[in-house]
């Protein structure tokens, strides 16, 4: 959702407020504390389009298996944005589609998908 220097990626916003307008839910999965997930959320007015959050362990296929019970919904409707190569491969490996949310090279061979920012998965 940001770049490496902390700054929300283009398009974020406008794409959680599509997606919530549409009533698609999304869930936060974070391999950082819940209490660093909700400070970041909060932070970056982002809390309201999302419907729960996990956290607090590494990033894994166990990990969004348990945010597809939540959202009922079978993992090949669910898309797993990630920058990180191993989170992309380790998703896509257990059925997820996964979208690379990278403006470089990182993850691109990871994923499904490839967007730059999310105004590119608006278009």
């Amino acid at each position: 959702m940001t770049d490496e220097g902390g700054a929300l990626l283009p398009g974020v916003e406008t794409f959680f407020s599509l997606l919530k307008m549409q009533d698609v839910w999304l869930w936060a999965v974070s391999g950082k504390s819940r209490r660093e997930a909700e400070d970041f959320l909060k932070a970056y007015r982002l809390t309201d389009y999302f419907r729960g959050i996990l956290a607090g362990e590494p990033v894994s296929a166990a990990v969004l298996e348990r945010a597809e019970r939540r959202l009922r919904v079978n993992r090949r409707f669910l898309t797993v944005f990630s920058r990180s190569p191993a989170v992309l491969l380790e998703a896509k490996a257990a059925g997820f589609h996964t979208a690379a949310v990278c403006p470089d090279a990182d993850g691109k061979n990871a994923a499904d998908t490839v967007i730059s920012d999310f105004l590119d998965f608006i278009e």
